[in-house]
């Protein structure tokens, strides 16, 4: 550990989405401006798109003429 002196001191931090690095953070380094990783984000953001795409494509069904396939 850092010590908490340390940790106080400290302004930002990178980390991604995971719950326990956010909790760290939170208890630890609570001052700090946690900036998440792009990456992670958009790889959230595609996979919710993605269900939301297939739910739709589900609820439309295959008769539908309005979907147009790729």
């Amino acid at each position: 550990m850092i010590g908490k002196e340390f940790a106080q001191k400290i302004e930002f931090v990178c980390s991604d989405v995971w719950k326990p690095y956010l909790q760290l953070i939170e208890q630890h380094c609570s001052q700090a401006l946690n900036i998440l990783e792009r990456f992670h984000i958009v790889a959230k953001m595609n996979k919710a798109l993605d269900e939301v795409r297939a739910a739709e494509a589900r609820r439309l069904g295959s008769s539908s003429s309005n979907v147009r396939r790729a």
